[in-house]
């Protein structure tokens, strides 16, 4: 028994190692960018500039930018949001938390109940015109990136049929979560 647990074990054991070097990479890749959070700013004056990057410490050495970086995250501390003021990082996603858990679980339902029996429909009927059609569809839906798809369900279920709203959220109605899970489940449909 224990020696078939063993390659989950090291799968397992090589999460950490694996998501500190995304994070180091991401970190690398941030700082080497050109330009810097506060760049946009026009008309900054230099001293302005080295007050805000000393504030953020973005003045520190690399190595310790990014281990303060890394505690923070590991804290569920991702700072003051540079966009929306008097707001930080970490409340405006527990703001946006719940309606992107909606919208994630109303589109894993939508792949599972409709995409299971098509699966097994066209498993069933191998070989067949039918398999065929259903196999064509699924790849298709597989290489359309969602940005594309999106604008095109807008388009024929929300404004030439106006059968679905185009836009708006009202929490809780199905009306409005139905174009935007749709577009998230159509890929895993198709897989």
């Amino acid at each position: 028994m224990a020696r078939s647990l063993a390659p989950y074990a090291r799968r397992l054991a090589a999460v950490p190692p694996t998501l500190l070097l995304v994070a180091l990479a991401t970190f690398a890749l941030a700082r080497l960018a050109p330009g810097g959070p506060f760049v946009a700013e026009r008309g900054i004056d230099p001293a302005t500039l080295a007050a805000l990057d000393r504030l953020y410490g973005l003045d520190r050495p690399w190595p310790e930018q990014f281990a303060r970086w890394l505690w923070a995250a590991l804290h569920f501390d991702f700072g003051p949001s540079l966009t929306w003021r008097d707001s930080s990082v970490s409340s405006l996603i527990a703001a946006a938390w719940p309606t992107s858990f909606e919208l994630g679980a109303a589109a894993l339902a939508l792949a599972f109940l409709v995409g299971a029996p098509l699966g097994a429909w066209a498993a069933l009927r191998r070989g067949s015109s039918g398999d065929a059609v259903a196999m064509g569809a699924a790849g298709m839906l597989q290489a359309t990136p969602s940005f594309a798809l999106a604008p095109l369900v807008q388009l024929s279920l929300g404004l030439w049929l106006r059968a679905l709203p185009v836009g708006g959220w009202n929490g809780g109605d199905l009306r409005h979560l139905a174009l935007p899970a749709l577009v998230l489940a159509a890929p895993q449909v198709a897989a």
